[in-house]
Order: structure tokens, then C-alpha cells, then sequence
């Protein structure tokens, strides 16, 4: 099934199979409006699915982890969304949870031992 290919590199390394994971912060309120997680749901929307599979606005999302299977071409991976931030806000301003960072990655060593994984900025 053809697809649009959007102009960032780290989709384009996940589609060219140089990475099994990738791993973006996302909000625990199922927004992924701005940033990576807006790339993300416009060229990745299993993973968005995956986030509204979950209750929106709910704390005890913070820390914990979905993810999505996803499969362009000849090219499979998974698209981790780690809730290390409970709301989004526009102001230059430190908005994850340094524990919400630990345990998601932790989440993820746990059910992804192997594999090459792809892991933007979280901030």
C-alpha cells in the first residue's frame, strides 16, 4: 500500500528498517498535537490509535507505555508512546516527569529486550 513519506529523518530511518523501536514521550492526555508526536500521528497512526486506546486525562497513564505495531512497505516496527508528561503546555518550560521518563523506559527494556532502537529528545 503506497504511503506519503514525511520529510523528517527519523521516519524515513524507521522506514528504511535502520530501527526496530522507536520511542517518543507523549502526554497522558491523547493529544499528540505538536512536536514529534504531531509527526508521529500524521505519519504513524496506529500509534496514535494506540494512545486513544487509553482513557484521556488519566494520570495513572504517567510513567506506564503504549505501542503499535506498524508495517510501511517491506519495513516493520514498533512506535512506543511513553506518557512521561500528563499535559502539554505552550511555554518554554520543563514539562516531563523525570520518574514518568524511568519507568516507561524501564516498561520498555522489559517487553523489548533486543532490538535497535530510535529514541528522540524527551524534554
Amino acid at each position: 500500500m503506497p504511503f506519503k513519506l514525511s520529510k523528517e529523518p527519523f521516519v524515513k530511518s524507521l522506514v528504511d528498517s535502520q530501527f526496530d523501536i522507536m520511542i517518543h514521550g507523549s502526554n497522558c492526555q491523547n493529544a499528540m498535537g505538536s512536536g514529534i508526536a504531531k509527526v508521529i500521528k500524521s505519519n504513524f497512526k496506529e500509534a496514535w490509535l494506540a494512545d486513544c486506546s487509553k482513557i484521556k486525562g488519566d494520570y495513572k497513564k504517567l510513567g506506564k507505555t503504549t505501542y503499535a505495531n506498524v508495517v510501511r512497505g517491506p519495513s516493520s516496527f514498533v512506535v512506543v508512546n511513553a506518557y512521561t508528561q500528563f499535559k502539554w503546555i505552550r511555554e518554554k518550560k520543563l514539562h516531563c516527569d523525570y520518574n514518568a521518563i524511568r519507568k516507561s523506559l524501564a516498561e520498555v527494556n522489559a517487553t523489548f529486550p533486543n532490538g535497535k532502537i530510535l529514541l528522540p529528545k524527551i524534554d
